[in-house]
């Protein structure tokens, strides 16, 4: 709802003509802040009310789903640009986003494990860092993530002029390019939903972990679009893979009461890799080159991967005996 009345607020000043281009920066932002309330608690309400052996195809079959939208969502929204006004388009994501909610209010509430005492939001998310630091595995996996958001936070801004400078492509090239990652995040979910969780969890991890860095490397030698636009598929695919098992795990060994407060944490260890990289991405990029930023990245995200085999921690992503949900102590 409040994604709603942000697009609301831009209805009614476009057409005025009032429109300033801090009016789009301040909407943005609101739409970044309400994520990181919106997904931690969606992951942890689809761990509530689904079995453990569903989560798995659960967690594929929303990625997908995600995925594919986003692949078509910038086109469908540039064809009804052109053919109506921007108002309308506006007003149809209006209409998505407060019927959604509408939607999300008539589906059942959940409550985990009650509290006699009200704990503040501070308390709550501190419980979830102590969490963190009782389980190692989890902490690894998020800063594992973090590296990978790093790595895709310096690269995403630098694509547009990747596709034009160095592969010598157009504005459609760019357009083709970034979709082929939505393309591989597709077709990973796919394979996720079909082949359920792998057995060598931690092996999983960190080789498409290796890919994805190995895949990077390959972008900065590349000079043909074709071949670039092979690996953006390949390295949404390898994203796929981590991403829906990552999140399956979490859902499985994380005790239901304390569930969103962990993956609010997960959510900023991952997330705060991508402000950081693009700063530094973009710097990197002007002082040498964007096909030295790919190599370097891809050299970080190898390097970590490589190192990360010999982390004792990561050894329990395959220990059967730890599939109930671990409990806290009490001495928090």
């Amino acid at each position: 709802m409040t994604r709603a009345l942000a697009f609301v607020f831009l209805l009614f000043v476009y057409p005025s003509g009032w429109l300033a281009l801090w009016h789009v920066f301040a909407v943005t932002m609101i739409i970044g802040a309400v994520e990181p309330l919106f997904r931690p608690t969606s992951m942890a309400y689809i761990a509530h009310i689904l079995p453990k052996d569903l989560l798995q195809k659960a967690n594929a079959l929303l990625e997908g789903t995600l995925q594919t939208l986003m692949l078509l969502g910038p086109g469908l929204g540039g064809l009804l640009i052109s053919t109506f006004d921007v108002s309308v388009v506006v007003m149809i994501l209006v209409v998505a986003l407060g019927s959604s909610s509408i939607i999300l209010l008539l589906i059942p509430s959940h409550y985990g494990h009650k509290e006699d005492e009200r704990k503040t939001w501070l308390r709550d998310f501190t419980e979830g860092l102590h969490f963190f630091k009782e389980y190692r595995v989890l902490l690894w996996l998020g800063l594992l993530l973090l590296v990978i958001n790093f790595a895709v936070g310096a690269a995403m801004p630098l694509f547009l002029p990747y596709v034009i400078e160095n592969l010598g492509g157009t504005e459609t090239n760019y357009g083709l390019f970034v979709s082929a990652f939505s393309i591989g995040m597709v077709l990973g979910s796919f394979i996720t939903g079909l082949t359920g969780t792998p057995k060598d969890l931690r092996l999983t991890f960190l080789s498409c972990m290796f890919a994805n860095g190995t895949l990077f490397v390959f972008l900065g030698y590349t000079s043909v679009f074709a071949v670039a636009f092979i690996i953006s598929v390949l390295q949404g695919l390898a994203a796929s893979l981590i991403n829906i098992n990552n999140t399956t795990y979490y859902q499985k060994r994380v005790p239901e009461y304390i569930r969103g407060r962990v993956f609010s944490v997960r959510f900023l260890l991952a997330q705060i890799g991508i402000p950081i990289g693009a700063g530094l991405g973009g710097f990197l990029a002007e002082t040498f080159s964007i096909k030295l930023l790919f190599i370097s990245i891809g050299c970080l995200i190898v390097t970590t991967s490589l190192m990360a085999l010999s982390l004792r921690a990561l050894h329990d992503l395959n220990d059967k005996t730890l599939d109930k949900p671990v409990e806290m102590s009490h001495n928090l």
